[in-house]
Order: C-alpha cells, then sequence, then structure tokens
C-alpha cells in the first residue's frame, strides 16, 4: 500500500515529468514545422541569383503567410501534443484527490478546485495555440520574409534564420519551444498547488508540507523551505513578503523569481515563484514533526488546541 510519503513523490515527479514530456514532443514538432515552413517558402518567386524576387506576386504570398503558417501548425502534431498535455490537468487533479482521501477524513473534491484547474487548462491551451503561437512563431517568420521580399535578400540566408526561428541550434531553442517551457511547467504547477489550496481551505488545514524537486535554478527561496513543514499564519508572513525565524529570504519584501501576484493567499498557489517544482500540501498535525510544531509555537505562528497538547504531549 502506498504511503503518504509515496503519493507526495510522485505527485511531485508528475510536475517535472509531464512538462518535460511534452516540451520533449515539441522537439520533434520543431522538426516537422521546419519542413513544412520550407514549403512554404519555396512557393515563393527566386532569382537564378538565388535572391527572393521583389514583385507584387511575392508580396501578395506574404500577405496570405498568417493562414499559410496557421494551416501547416494545425496539419502538425502541435495541436495534439498541446491536447495530450492539456489533459494531464485532470490526472493531476487525481493524484491530489487520492492524497487528501488518505490523509483526510471525510474529504471530497472541490469543486471551486475544479473550476480552477480548468481555468488553467484553459489558459495553457490559449497560450499554447494562439497568443505564443502568433507573436513568437507566426510574426517573426512573416517579418523576416517580408523583409526578404521587399530588400530581395538571398533565400540560403533566409532559410537558415527561419530554421533558428523554428529549431534552433545547439545553444539555443527553437522559439516554439522557448517559451512553451515556461507556460508548461508554471501553467501546471499553478494548476496543481491551487486546486490543493481549495481543498486546504475547505477542510480548514493548518499545517502544510512544502514538497517537491529541487533543479539546477532552485531559488534560495525553495532551498530554504525544501522538505519542511510549517504552519499557514507562516506561510501567509512569507507571501506578505517578510522573512521568518532563520530564513533569509524574502529580502526587502520580495525574492528572486516570486510570481507576479503573490500575496498572503496566492503563496498557497504560486509557491517559489515562476518554474517552481515544489507543492504546498496540507496535512495533519499528526503527521508533523513535534519539533517543527514547537518552533511554529515559539515564534507565536500556532496555538494547538487542548485535545492536540494532550495527544502530541505538547
Amino acid at each position: 500500500m502506498q504511503t503518504l510519503l509515496d503519493l507526495l513523490a510522485k505527485k511531485a515527479q508528475r510536475l517535472e515529468d509531464i512538462p518535460n514530456k511534452f516540451l520533449s514532443n515539441i522537439q520533434k514538432v520543431q522538426l516537422e514545422l521546419l519542413k513544412s515552413v520550407e514549403d512554404v517558402i519555396a512557393t515563393f518567386n527566386i532569382s537564378s541569383s538565388g535572391n527572393f524576387v521583389v514583385s507584387k506576386a511575392n508580396m501578395t504570398k506574404v500577405a496570405e503567410l498568417d493562414v499559410l503558417l496557421r494551416d501547416v501548425l494545425d496539419r502538425s502534431e502541435y495541436r495534439e501534443a498541446v491536447t495530450q498535455f492539456a489533459k494531464e490537468f485532470n490526472v493531476q487533479v487525481d493524484f491530489n484527490n487520492t492524497y487528501f482521501s488518505e490523509a483526510f477524513k471525510g474529504f471530497k473534491s472541490s469543486e471551486i478546485g475544479l473550476m480552477a484547474v480548468r481555468n488553467a487548462q484553459r489558459n495553457a491551451v490559449d497560450l499554447l495555440i494562439n497568443t505564443s503561437i502568433d507573436s513568437d512563431f507566426i510574426i517573426p517568420i512573416k517579418q523576416q520574409i517580408e523583409q526578404a521580399v521587399v530588400t530581395g535578400a538571398r533565400f540560403r540566408e533566409v532559410l537558415d534564420t527561419i530554421q533558428q526561428i523554428t529549431t534552433g541550434d545547439a545553444q539555443t531553442d527553437g522559439k516554439i519551444l522557448q517559451y512553451s517551457k515556461q507556460i508548461a511547467h508554471d501553467t501546471f504547477a499553478v494548476a496543481d498547488r491551487s486546486y490543493a489550496a481549495a481543498v486546504a481551505q475547505e477542510i480548514g488545514a493548518d499545517w502544510f508540507g512544502y514538497s517537491g524537486g529541487t533543479i539546477k535554478t532552485s531559488r534560495a527561496f525553495c532551498i530554504e523551505r525544501h522538505n519542511k513543514f510549517f504552519s499557514r499564519k507562516e506561510i501567509e508572513i512569507w507571501g506578505s513578503g517578510k522573512a521568518t525565524g532563520d530564513f533569509l529570504t524574502p529580502q526587502g519584501g520580495t525574492w528572486a523569481g516570486e510570481m507576479e501576484g503573490t500575496n498572503e493567499k496566492t503563496i498557497f498557489a504560486t509557491a517559489g515563484g515562476y518554474n517552481c517544482r515544489h507543492s504546498i500540501m496540507a496535512v495533519s498535525i499528526f503527521s508533523v514533526p513535534i519539533e517543527d510544531i514547537k518552533r511554529a509555537m515559539s515564534l507565536g505562528f500556532y496555538t494547538p488546541t487542548d485535545f492536540e497538547v494532550k495527544k502530541l504531549g505538547l
């Protein structure tokens, strides 16, 4: 039988694995897209010397590029990759429900939490399918080709630039992969934490575990709190921009990478900020080490009930 720690570990690992699986699919899609974009560019009139012909016919084709490039994306496996990624938001809810069912007697799925997850799914799909695709893929490619047609640029040089935009190189990711990296990790993690935060609010949880994965770019804020337990009040204080106990962060009311809109309430969803792989999961006080409870009590962050005092020997 899985322990609560096992469930938390699996849930936390998915914050890393699911976005990475999506990004791996995007790397494959980029190669497919490059071939299709090259086919579109090949329809332009090119001179015998290898330059774009400066002509009305080519400018007319430029005006049609938005539709053509969008069609290239729709015919690729990109949309399917985004769809499969969005479905994983629902699976993550199931992981949360399994954990809460084991950790808290009488737990019921949160309708408010589910609404937050649905909103996060829609936001992720819109960013990946529409907003970012237009600004970081379609528009840059169209601009390059338009400039090439107006100036009569060399076809080979333009093709090299388009390749850089689409697939990148050994040092730089293609544009689709670049914007997908932060969108994928942040939308998935925030949806997961938003659901958990809604449940915690509904069950009146006072204790939380700050758990998840650390990566090369993990910030001091997360490293300081990794795999430790805290009372609700202490976490809220961080969200208001103040450090507690011996922690060095936040400093000056904030910390490196803090997500915009973080405050004493939203921190349960935003956690350490952009690209954070941690969860702030409600736990029973009876799962919290006694020394952590006593620390919170000594700092004025938690007052135990008489029942807790008796049962825990406080």
